[in-house]
């Protein structure tokens, strides 16, 4: 087992969310604490390979092993803070051959000239009951040849984020006898990560004199405690991408395509990358025949299930499967990351280009993954289901025969289906999804799921099911995506 112990020194966090810089980060993501080790790393002439070997092992550990134990802390009031901007460079070199302009811009540094301060906010949270965050990875394979150089960088680390955030950073092998509660302690959350690459990433960034961009976030959501019934996806790792502009959102009903559109995008960096693309990508085994196993779905994020909701896509959730491969699950982030740095860009034709953005911490409640994640004994779909097979209306297999089978083949235990209530019709549940006929037209022929039969579902488990719950034979395209809704009255 990993343990970063990071005590803030003056029981203050300064560290402004990527997204909004109104409000602050609590707890510290991973990846703040991995760019900290990386800039004492860097603060060294020259660098000391041995430390790099471990930072470069260390954004390797396998997401859904991390565990964040944080006491809970309040955000401080944000006010406007004038500041001067960085200074301008005023080598000789710089300003050779420079205009008046860029010279005045330049001479600006001088005290006297500084009158071009500009507003900044620095949110900033201050924990409750401790000074103390932890960090840790139980699956640490490797950690005695990196430990020295780890401690060693830990002992460099003297602030992580801003420079106001002063810090000791502490590496261990075992969790402390006092924790504060895991994080997060109600509901989900995300937490932004270090993923191979990250390194080289902030490397480049900090040569090109550029900020970084943040990294991907996946979901973090404490296990529940007693028996848990799951599906085959995983509740933690889910990546959102949120609409960013440019052409008009497709329409929901033609999410396959978008996904496929997607899928595609994500395959292309990754080869241009050099990034092994393995079946969980591309869905499909060495031979290009659809694989078996269960591999990364897309899911549209809408504005559906809401009192007033008009269907628009407003998203796109990246879900991978529970049991999947750490280092499958590490290159598809390396793809994902160099998509979205890339611009985000999908392109539909004469239609257009549709831009996605990573949404570390959505803010819009459409977009929020709990609604899909969360444990609940009501279900209902967003998109039709794509049945695996024809119902035999002579056979005594109907519709909702065939779901609950559906409902086993992504790892819902039988002991939920028992007494369990499924209802199958062309119409959704949720207002603002669409119904049958328009999401089986846009399905493009020659797509696997043009001519299956399509069907919504409501679905009323005898137990509560965590999510997500995605259904039939389209289910890594979007089809068969479930909503968890508000139970009814009496269950």
């Amino acid at each position: 087992m990993l343990v970063l112990e990071v005590e803030l020194l003056t029981g203050v966090s300064v560290a402004a969310a990527p997204q909004d810089r109104q409000t602050v980060e609590w707890p510290p993501h991973p990846d703040r604490v991995f760019q900290a080790l990386v800039a004492a790393w860097g603060r060294q002439e020259p660098p000391d390979p041995g430390e790099r070997e471990a930072l470069e092992w260390l954004e390797t550990l396998p997401p859904h092993d991390l565990r964040v134990y944080a006491p809970p802390a309040r955000s401080r009031t944000v006010v406007d803070v004038f500041v001067p901007p960085n200074d301008a460079a005023t080598t000789e070199a710089a300003v050779r051959g420079a205009s008046a302009d860029q010279l005045y811009q330049r001479v600006r540094v001088i005290p006297e000239f500084r009158k071009n301060r500009q507003p900044r906010t620095f949110p900033a949270a201050v924990p409750l009951g401790g000074r103390v965050v932890v960090y840790s990875w139980t699956e640490a394979s490797g950690l005695d040849a990196h430990r020295g150089a780890l401690e060693r960088l830990a002992r460099e680390t003297t602030y992580l984020g801003h420079s106001h955030t002063l810090v000791r950073v502490h590496v261990g092998e075992t969790l402390p006898t006092t924790l504060p509660e895991e994080w997060p302690a109600q509901g989900g959350g995300e937490l932004r990560l270090p993923y191979p690459g990250r390194l080289s990433e902030l490397r480049t960034a900090w040569a090109r004199g550029a900020r970084p961009l943040p990294s991907t976030a996946v979901n973090a959501v404490r296990a529940s405690a007693g028996d848990t019934f799951r599906t085959c996806f995983s509740s933690r790792d889910v990546v959102v991408f949120a609409d960013a502009g440019g052409c008009v959102p497709p329409a929901l009903e033609a999410f396959p395509t978008v996904a496929k559109r997607l899928r595609d995008a994500l395959i292309r960096t990754a080869s241009d990358a050099g990034i092994p693309v393995s079946p969980l990508l591309s869905g499909h085994d060495e031979r290009g025949e659809p694989t078996k196993e269960p591999h990364l779905a897309f899911a549209p994020l809408a504005d559906v299930g809401w009192a007033y909701s008009a269907g628009r896509l407003m998203g796109i959730a990246l879900i991978w499967p529970r049991d999947s491969s750490s280092d499958d699950r590490r290159d598809s982030l390396r793809a994902v990351a160099g998509f979205a740095m890339g611009g985000g860009r999908l392109h539909f034709g004469s239609l257009g280009t549709w831009k996605l953005t990573l949404d570390v911490s959505p803010d819009v409640a459409s977009l929020e993954t709990r609604r899909y994640s969360r444990e609940s004994r009501e279900w209902r779909t967003v998109l039709p289901i794509a049945l695996d097979r024809h119902p035999k209306a002579h056979g005594g297999e109907d519709a909702p025969s065939v779901i609950a089978q559906a409902c086993l083949n992504v790892g819902v235990p039988e002991a939920a289906l028992e007494g369990a209530e499924i209802e199958a019709g062309p119409y959704p549940a949720l207002q603002g999804a669409p119904s049958v006929r328009p999401v089986g037209r846009a399905i493009p022929a020659g797509s696997p799921y043009r001519g299956r039969p399509l069907t919504h579902a409501a679905i009323s488990f005898a137990r509560p099911v965590e999510g997500p719950l995605l259904l039939g034979a389209g289910r890594f395209r979007g089809l068969g995506f479930c909503l968890a809704v508000p139970e009814a009255p009496g269950r």
